[in-house]
C-alpha cells in the first residue's frame, strides 16, 4: 500500500533547526483553512517536518528567516509530553520563494509581490474564479510558472476568466501557483485572447516543414492529448474549413505526434487538424512520428524553415552540429516499436548514396545521445553500415 503524503505550506515559527542525525528540522503552525492537511483535525497545532541534508543543500542558498515553503512528505500523528497533538513529516519534496509579504488583515496570507503583468484588468479574489471540472494539473507549465515567479515576483502573464460566468479560460499554471503561496488577491484579464500562444496551424502555413517519406497514417482513436498546451486552451483560433475537409473527408496536412505506451500516441502539433478529424469522424490521419515535445518540435522542426527566393528552404535545428558513432546512438523503446516502411527507408539509402549526405541530420538529445528525430536516417545508416551519422544535439 502506498504511504499518504501531505502538503505543508508556510513561514515556518522558528529559524531551520540543523540536527545531526535527521539534517534539518522546521516548525510550522497549521492554521485550518490556511495549512492545506486532509484528514486532520480542524483545530490548531503543530507540524515538525524532517528534511534530510541532500534535499536541504538543493535549497539551503535561498533561505532567509521569511522564506515561504511548499513541502511534500509523509505524516504521522504524535502527541508531545503536555499532550498537545502535532504532526511530524518525512519531507520527499521542497520548494521555497522568497519576497512574498503578509497580508495584515489576513494572517497566513499573502499579497501579490509584484508587479502586476502587463494586459491585467482588474486584481480579483482567487476564491471569485470557477474552476471547469476535470482540468488536470499542468505540471511542466506549473514548475515554469513558479520559476518565472521566484524569479520576477510576478506573473508573466494574468489569469484569463470569463467575465460573465468567472470561468478560467487560461492561465491555470499561475492559478494553481496563487493557491500554493496563499495569495488571495490575483491579477486577471478578461480579454480571451490575452496571452494567447501562436498557433501551430499559423505558424507552419505554407512552410513545408516535413518530407513526404516521413508521413505515415495514424487511427485517431489512438491519439490523446498530454502536453500543456493543449490540455490548458480552451479557446484557440481553429483556422480549419471543415465544409472544405468535409467534401473529401481526408486532411493532407500532416500532424506531429510522440509514441507512448499501448500503441496510443501523444499529440505533439496538429491541435486543429486533430479536432477536426474528430468532428468529422475522420478515421486516420497523416502524421510524422517524433520523440520530441511541442516545444522541442517547434524549436527544431518549424521555426527553423524560412522562406528564400519564393522558395521553402529547410535548416538544420539549432544545437551541436556535428558526426557521431551510431553504437553511442540509443534510440528509444517508442521508436523501436513504429520501424519506417522498409521502402522509405530505401529511398533515404538512394538518396545518400546519390548525394554522399542525409537531406536532414539525426536529432539527438542528452548525455547518452538520445534519439529524438530522423529515425529512418538513423535506420539507414545503419544498413549502410556507416560508423557514425551526422546529428544535431539539441541544447
Amino acid at each position: 500500500m502506498a504511504e499518504s503524503k501531505i502538503t505543508i505550506k508556510g513561514i515556518p515559527q522558528k529559524k531551520p533547526q540543523i540536527v545531526a542525525k535527521e539534517g534539518v528540522i522546521l516548525i510550522f503552525k497549521i492554521i485550518p483553512g490556511k495549512t492545506q492537511i486532509s484528514g486532520m483535525p480542524a483545530y490548531e497545532s503543530y507540524c515538525r517536518v524532517s528534511i534530510n541534508k541532500n534535499l536541504w543543500k538543493k535549497v539551503s542558498k535561498e533561505i532567509k528567516e521569511t522564506t515561504y515553503y511548499i513541502l511534500e512528505g509523509v505524516p504521522k500523528a504524535n502527541v508531545n509530553p503536555k499532550g498537545m497533538p502535532f504532526i511530524s513529516v518525512l519531507c520527499s519534496d521542497i520548494k521555497v520563494v522568497n519576497g512574498l509579504v503578509e497580508d495584515e488583515k489576513n494572517p497566513g496570507s499573502f499579497k501579490f509581490p509584484g508587479s502586476l503583468p502587463e494586459d491585467t484588468d482588474e486584481v480579483i479574489p482567487i476564491s471569485s474564479i470557477r474552476i471547469p471540472e476535470n482540468l488536470k494539473e499542468p505540471k511542466t507549465a506549473k514548475k515554469k510558472a513558479l520559476d518565472y515567479f521566484k524569479k520576477h515576483g510576478t506573473f508573466k502573464s494574468p489569469v484569463v476568466v470569463k467575465k460573465d460566468t468567472m470561468t478560467l479560460v487560461s492561465g491555470y499554471a499561475n492559478y494553481l501557483i496563487a493557491k500554493d503561496l496563499n495569495i488571495e488577491m490575483v491579477p486577471v484579464s478578461y480579454n480571451l485572447l490575452t496571452g494567447a500562444k501562436s498557433k501551430d496551424e499559423i505558424k507552419i502555413k505554407n512552410i513545408k516543414w516535413y518530407m513526404l517519406e516521413e508521413v505515415t497514417e495514424i487511427n485517431v482513436k489512438d491519439i490523446i492529448l498530454t502536453e500543456d498546451i493543449h490540455l490548458n486552451v480552451q479557446n484557440f483560433i481553429f483556422s480549419i474549413n471543415l465544409k472544405e475537409i468535409a467534401k473529401t473527408m481526408e486532411i493532407t496536412t500532416p500532424i506531429a505526434v510522440r509514441p507512448l505506451e499501448g500503441g496510443k500516441y501523444s499529440l505533439v502539433i496538429g491541435a486543429a487538424r486533430y479536432f477536426a478529424a474528430k468532428i468529422l469522424d475522420i478515421e486516420k490521419i497523416p502524421a510524422v512520428i517524433t520523440d520530441m515535445s511541442h516545444d522541442e518540435f517547434m524549436g527544431a522542426r518549424l521555426l527553423r524553415y524560412h522562406k528564400v527566393g519564393g522558395n521553402n528552404k529547410a535548416r538544420a535545428p539549432k544545437g551541436i552540429e556535428g558526426e557521431t558513432p551510431i553504437s553511442l546512438i540509443k534510440v528509444p523503446e517508442s521508436f523501436l516499436k513504429t520501424k519506417p516502411n522498409p521502402a522509405k527507408v530505401k529511398e533515404t539509402i538512394e538518396y545518400y548514396r546519390k548525394h554522399g549526405k542525409f537531406d536532414k541530420p539525426v536529432v539527438i538529445r542528452g548525455d547518452n545521445n538520445l534519439l529524438v528525430d530522423g529515425y529512418k536516417r538513423y535506420i539507414a545508416a545503419k544498413e549502410m553500415n556507416l560508423t557514425s551519422v551526422w546529428t544535431v544535439k539539441l541544447k
